[in-house]
């Protein structure tokens, strides 16, 4: 995988094949930014979510969306990720939501948990994040992006993973202010 770490949504990525394709993608990569990440390309579930930070720097995993990408390795390519909500064969992208009963076990949560509350903390991240993430057959997770902005409106992402573990809007909106106010009057 050749990637531009400074784009997100999966702009600037590619995935290589051969040293040729690696090679035109890291050309190709070159133009969209200053640098270039190459790493192996990680088989398994996509997985996407999001950690808020209440007003006593508590956190939350909000829900966990496994997205449905085949297993021999296809990635959500920018197109997908802002469709209609299914991809080019007119497949469901979205999988599972955390809470269904056939989504993971409790074992592979805490592994998820581990890493994104790992990384909140690790790069000082403040109030709130979302976190995308390979997880193979071995459940072990792998950290892909991390995404610091998000619309608080009824479709953004964080309200609708804070929802799918039964924190509405309304509380999610809360608990962030909750937080700015208790920063202000630190400052």
């Amino acid at each position: 995988m050749v990637k531009v770490p400074t784009l997100e949504d999966s702009q600037g990525v590619t995935k290589c094949l051969d040293k040729d394709s690696m090679l035109d993608a890291v050309d190709k990569a070159l133009k969209l930014g200053e640098s270039v990440v190459i790493e192996k390309f990680i088989v398994g579930k996509e997985l996407r979510t999001g950690v808020i930070e209440d007003e006593n720097g508590e956190l939350t995993l909000l829900g966990i969306i496994e997205y449905d990408v085949e297993p021999t390795g296809i990635w959500r390519e920018y197109d997908m990720k802002y469709s209609s909500g299914k991809d080019s064969t007119g497949r469901e992208q979205v999988k599972y939501n955390l809470g269904s009963p056939q989504f993971m076990e409790a074992k592979a949560v805490e592994k998820v948990k581990d890493v994104v509350f790992s990384t909140f903390r690790a790069m000082d991240i403040q109030d709130w994040a979302v976190f995308v993430l390979r997880m193979d057959d071995k459940e072990n997770v792998y950290l892909l992006e991390i995404n610091l902005f998000s619309s608080f409106g009824e479709i953004g992402i964080i309200p609708r993973l804070a929802r799918s573990v039964g924190i509405d809007e309304f509380k999610c909106f809360d608990m962030m202010t909750k937080k700015a106010l208790r920063q202000l009057e630190k400052s």
